[in-house]
């Protein structure tokens, strides 16, 4: 203050006489000098000085001897406390309790005190209280779930090797004929479906019940999609033959892929907006009282029936095209069953239906068609399942067709 208001000239001068307090007490409060004790001293903004407080602890050091120990400082705001010399017993480190009331048993429950809000008494739980009831899932290790992978596994295993032989023969006529990439996309679908399998033996999560949620409905969407693909291509061909021979559009394999995809988008949309306003999510269902399962939330509400409802509509539909070809020659039905009433799906290929539709009526297709299966039928034994066979029908049908032309 002297330096600031005097200018630093020896001794008072006129402006500190008299000294204003005010001006006096602001300079005072920011004085920090260190004491004849070599501790630091200063005012804080109350204007008191540093609080120092030693904590003692009267301690038992030996049966009968007790003496006062420091365990600990409290400097300037700052404890320390050596908590290793602190005892509270002898040969006793735990502090003792101080509480109302001590935490209640497993088995019980708190009934707090009338206008307490630390003080309870215990009391002990009746039947379904209390005791956390233990989750249940479908697991692996389990009967059912071993049963489900082992008839997946078998099925992907068959799967796999069917279109290890048709990649195989993949250029063959017979292959060709068939519809081979519709082929191909059908054993697409069946693989997923045995893969699927997998995704619900494990423990519910929100990403396996969103998996589960998708999955199951699109692999039957992709089976049957493609299986109506097929159906209609071959009732569309064999409808237009009975009234011209122009070849009717879309039924290119291309031109079929693409219908197929259109079908199959369909089910992704339905899936990705469900997914979209009701994320999947693994939740705690309790049907009674003593069960507590861990399951998908779709299953609990039925709503799983959303991703089967589109493949439903694709398996009706397939039903009533299997029932409208179901009279075209055999030479051109693979009996493949759509229902378990028998229906049975056809294949055909472009270069099929040139020779059914090339100036013919269906009556002429049939005559020919006798014509071969009694070719057939007297060498099915010894060319089945070859190229031959195949080579040998063609050649007959030429032979028919120039015979029905003279």
């Amino acid at each position: 203050m002297h330096a600031a208001v005097c200018g630093g000239r020896y001794g008072l001068c006129d402006a500190m006489r008299p000294a204003s307090g005010a001006d006096l007490l602001r300079y005072l409060r920011k004085v920090n000098f260190t004491g004849l004790s070599g501790d630091e001293f200063h005012f804080d903004a109350n204007g008191d000085g540093p609080a120092r407080y030693n904590i003692l602890h009267f301690k038992q050091l030996r049966r009968d001897v007790y003496q006062w120990v420091k365990v600990g400082q409290y400097l300037d705001g700052e404890l320390q406390l050596d908590i290793e010399e602190i005892q509270f017993k002898w040969d006793e480190k735990r502090p003792p309790e101080s509480v109302c009331s001590a935490e209640c048993e497993l088995g019980q429950a708190k009934q707090y005190v009338e206008g307490e809000s630390c003080c309870w008494h215990c009391y002990n739980c009746t039947q379904y209280e209390c005791w956390p009831i233990p989750e249940a899932y479908l697991r692996p290790d389990s009967a059912w779930a071993i049963g489900a992978m082992s008839f997946s596994s078998v099925g992907i295993l068959l799967t796999a090797f069917v279109y290890g032989v048709w990649l195989r023969h993949s250029s063959t006529p017979v292959v060709r004929a068939s519809g081979r990439e519709l082929s191909y996309v059908l054993l697409a679908g069946i693989l997923m479906c045995y893969l699927v399998t997998f995704a619900l033996v494990f423990r519910p999560t929100d990403i396996l019940c969103s998996i589960q949620r998708f999955g199951t409905g699109f692999c039957f969407t992709v089976v049957y999609a493609a299986l109506l693909t097929k159906t209609n291509r071959i009732s569309r061909i064999f409808n237009a033959s009975k009234h011209s021979a122009k070849r009717p559009i879309l039924i290119s394999p291309t031109s079929q892929l693409a219908i197929c995809s259109a079908l199959v988008s369909i089910q992704v949309l339905i899936v990705v907006v469900w997914m979209i306003v009701a994320p999947a999510r693994a939740m705690h269902h309790y049907p009674t009282r003593e069960d507590n399962m861990l399951v998908c939330d779709s299953y609990v509400d039925a709503s799983y029936m959303i991703a089967f409802s589109y493949p439903i509509v694709l398996i009706l539909v397939c039903t009533v095209y299997a029932v409208l070809t179901r009279k075209i020659p055999e030479a051109f039905n693979e009996s493949k069953h759509i229902e378990p009433c028998a229906d049975k799906e056809t294949q055909t290929d472009a270069t099929e239906y040139n020779k059914l539709t090339n100036g013919q009526t269906v009556q002429s297709i049939v005559n020919k068609q006798d014509t071969v299966d009694k070719i057939h039928n007297n060498n099915v034994k010894s060319l089945r399942n070859n190229d031959k066979m195949v080579k040998y029908i063609e050649k007959s049908e030429k032979k028919s067709e120039r015979s029905d032309v003279l």
